[in-house]
């Protein structure tokens, strides 16, 4: 089937859907600061914003609350626990990754206590984090401060947090440099040949579909994630179980295409365009007597059977790098090749960016 030649063709409009998808987080992300300033000026100035509000017909502004959150632990444990908080809508593993920064933050500083913090604190906060040169650790870290502030302001109306968030806007933050590693296909080879090699063919099958086809580590391998979080899973291993990995009934034997569903997106692949895939196909389907395996996980360990846990999977995908004789500076997630086929499909959010 032919496009009409008046039609955009689909690189056009995966292009477009780009673009779309990248103004929403951005206009997302700035409604959410500007709610938060809006909450902390109506903090800072009650009775202003209680005469605008009479103006516009608005329900009477309650007079906001005294500061209610003595020190930042404290806003921590709120900012974990409240039904109010963001931090109760992420996913496990960047719940995993919050958690992190979390500590680290609590650990240094916990017992400040917000009353008595100033600009000279904040800045003494950010020169220690970013101490030997850690400009992505630091950046990071005054990120989850604005969450946190945030939080304390719009959730919570705690003065001191209002006040600390205005403060964070006016600091210049150091972003960190953009990366611009990339794991070439000669590379991914020599990985996917020591792979089969040391007996583990899943991570060449993973290596294959994020090298040729696009797919990020995540979408190839899934997760595991606790029983309480959402999805459906016939994978469970005591009180976790597997999402959002590619499975073997994915593929449509007739077609040699693969569904899978990336975020809330069902992409169609069409494997023989991909030779890496198709080679390592070829391996599985030799491996078992000339058939492809009709279901389950399709990447699993060769130690257990089961899926790969995220860290397990990086820890051996760096063994073999290591083996190939690739560099340290080069991670299986700069695997994804720029303008591939999922590319404009996929792709994991993350908390990076400005503090303005």
């Amino acid at each position: 089937m032919t496009s009409h030649p008046d039609q955009p063709g689909p690189n056009l409009l995966e292009a477009l859907e780009r673009e779309k998808a990248r103004l929403l987080e951005q206009a997302t992300a700035k409604i959410e600061r500007e709610m938060a300033e809006i909450a902390r000026l109506a903090i800072a100035y009650p009775d202003a914003f209680k005469a605008i509000a009479k103006q516009m017909g608005l329900e009477e502004v309650k007079e906001p609350p005294t500061s209610s959150i003595a020190t930042l632990s404290e806003l921590v444990d709120r900012y974990r626990t409240s039904p109010t908080s963001p931090f109760q809508k992420l996913k496990h593993t960047s719940r995993e990754h919050y958690d992190t920064l979390l500590n680290l933050i609590r650990n240094d500083f916990g017992g400040q206590k917000l009353s008595e913090a100033d600009p000279g604190t904040l800045d003494a906060w950010y020169a220690k984090w970013r101490e030997g040169g850690k400009i992505a650790v630091s950046h990071s870290k005054m990120v989850m401060l604005r969450n946190l502030f945030s939080f304390g302001t719009m959730s919570v109306r705690d003065e001191n947090c209002a006040r600390l968030y205005g403060l964070l806007g006016n600091m210049e933050i150091e972003l960190p440099k953009v990366r611009n590693e990339q794991l070439t296909r000669e590379q991914a080879n020599l990985i996917r040949a020591k792979a089969h090699e040391k007996n583990r063919p899943s991570i060449a099958l993973a290596q294959a579909f994020q090298s040729d086809v696009g797919l990020t580590q995540k979408e190839v391998i899934g997760e595991w994630a606790p029983m309480s979080e959402p999805g459906i899973s016939d994978v469970i291993e005591g009180n976790m179980k597997w999402v959002r990995g590619l499975r073997w009934e994915e593929i449509d034997h007739d077609k040699m295409t693969l569904t899978h569903l990336v975020g809330d997106k069902e992409i169609t692949i069409e494997l023989k365009k991909y030779p890496m895939v198709m080679e390592e196909l070829e391996h599985v389907w030799t491996k078992h007597s000339n058939m492809l395996p009709l279901k389950g996980p399709m990447i699993a360990s060769e130690y257990d059977g089961l899926p790969w846990s995220a860290v397990e999977f990086r820890r051996w995908w760096r063994l073999l790098a290591d083996a190939c004789g690739i560099p340290k500076n080069v991670r299986n997630s700069d695997s994804r090749a720029k303008g591939s086929a999922a590319t404009a499909e996929s792709g994991a959010k993350n908390m990076s960016g400005g503090l303005s």
